[in-house]
């Protein structure tokens, strides 16, 4: 099977219908939806969707969370649990950044009995 890692844009293009690229590429993720194709989705393209979409386009972190979880169901990403944990943390505390959800899910999954240091208040008070 053909695997491809796709770039932030190209996830841009398609989830915001951005012509013309969004008709150049669409074939590609309908291959990828009838099983043809494996599309792949690395940790700082997630990472950087997510800044994009808050930060360029205003999305709003239901949205979002909606987006992100959509791309668990449709494609291959890259540490996949850590990102299922991270979600539901970024939709649960509004006042932390996908990025520190990351960071907090692989230390609780990865180092659980490590300590963990932080100036970032909102990130010290979900720590373990």
């Amino acid at each position: 099977m053909r695997q491809i890692i796709v770039d932030t844009n190209i996830l841009l293009d398609y989830i915001l219908v951005r012509e013309p690229f969004y008709s150049k590429f669409k074939p590609i993720f309908e291959k990828s939806e009838s099983g043809q194709v494996n599309i792949i989705v690395i940790l700082p393209v997630f990472l950087e969707l997510e800044w994009v979409l808050r930060s360029v386009y205003k999305i709003d972190r239901v949205a979002l969370a909606g987006y992100l979880q959509g791309l668990i169901d449709s494609f291959s990403v890259e540490q996949e649990p850590v990102l299922q944990e991270s979600i539901t943390i970024y939709q649960d505390h509004g006042n932390i950044s996908l990025t520190d959800a990351v960071i907090l899910s692989i230390k609780n999954n990865k180092y659980p009995e490590m300590e963990f240091l932080t100036n970032d208040r909102n990130l010290q008070k979900l720590i373990k």
